[in-house]
């Protein structure tokens, strides 16, 4: 008897009962069998750690052993050492898949991703290695992966600002498949150009905005600014710490458009503003880490 989840309880059977559905047995297991080992716990201890750092369950020896039945071992090891890292927050959706990501300590390019669905007993690995996407599952076949799998992965690339120019995939038996590698290029994600600003110009009809766009020393102030919050976002591994920073930059952003919009001086305004906001930027702290 097989079981499709690898939580499923081990039960006890009766030696003779044992003996007979041995010979009964097909020498060569089913497929999900190959590809699913069964545990005698369940994850959903991971649903806990809902929005808190990805290193807190990473150095929880259920990850290591959850990861060594549900990865291929050609990838377990890097996806495990992957998750060590520099993290970012663990994200729970509709209390069943649980998406969680970070880099390997001392060599930040290798970058990790690992999603669970808890209810069908699956799992996605990825490593990212630019520009190489390697994914890996014992229990998904590559051209079957589930929306939510793949819309995670997506979601986790883009954050990355990832373009994969070559993609594989590793099944149960350590086969490696090449993948297009379109389908994991996130869409419709902008990307500032080297001089500024932050934002896309086309279409701008605020008075700041055309300001800023009109004004390449204005322009580069506001890029530096961006990537200063982007840079603190990321510093910080629980979702409330994240959240709690998009919150002050996009009320520093609404107080600068309302006082600049109106001034005498718009490019001096928004000069001051930008340098100040960047400075606060530098020193900030969510509220639980400070004194």
């Amino acid at each position: 008897m097989t079981s499709t989840t690898w939580w499923a309880r081990r039960r006890t059977v009766p030696v003779a009962a044992l003996v007979s559905s041995m010979l009964a047995a097909p020498l060569t297991p089913p497929l999900a069998a190959q590809r699913t080992a069964p545990s005698a716990s369940p994850p959903h201890w991971l649903l806990a750690f809902d929005g808190r750092s990805t290193n807190e369950v990473a150095h929880d020896p259920r990850l290591g052993r959850l990861i060594s039945r549900q990865i291929p071992a050609a990838m377990a090891a890097t996806l495990r050492a992957a998750l060590g890292g520099p993290p970012d927050p663990l994200q729970i959706t509709d209390g069943r898949t649980v998406a969680m990501s970070a880099c390997q300590p001392h060599a930040c390019d290798t970058k990790g991703f690992l999603w669970l669905d808890l209810a069908a007993g699956t799992a996605l690995g990825a490593i990212y290695d630019a520009p190489t996407l390697r994914l890996g599952s014992r229990a998904l076949a590559p051209d079957a992966l589930p929306a939510a799998a793949r819309t995670a992965l997506l979601a986790w690339l883009a954050d990355l600002d990832a373009s994969p120019r070559t993609a594989r995939f590793t099944d149960a038996r350590g086969r490696v498949t090449r993948l297009a590698a379109a389908p994991f290029t996130p869409t419709g994600r902008y990307r500032p150009p080297p001089g500024g600003p932050s934002f896309d110009c086309a279409g701008t009809t605020s008075p700041v905005a055309r300001t800023l766009c009109s004004d390449t020393a204005l322009a580069a102030l506001d890029l530096r600014t961006w990537r200063q919050a982007e840079e603190v976002r990321r510093g910080h591994s629980t979702r409330d710490a994240r959240e709690e920073l998009v919150a002050f930059h996009d009320a520093w952003r609404r107080r600068r458009d309302t006082r600049c919009g109106a001034a005498a001086d718009r490019p001096a305004c928004l000069r001051e503003e930008l340098t100040r906001q960047y400075e606060a930027l530098r020193n900030w702290l969510p509220h639980a880490a400070r004194p």
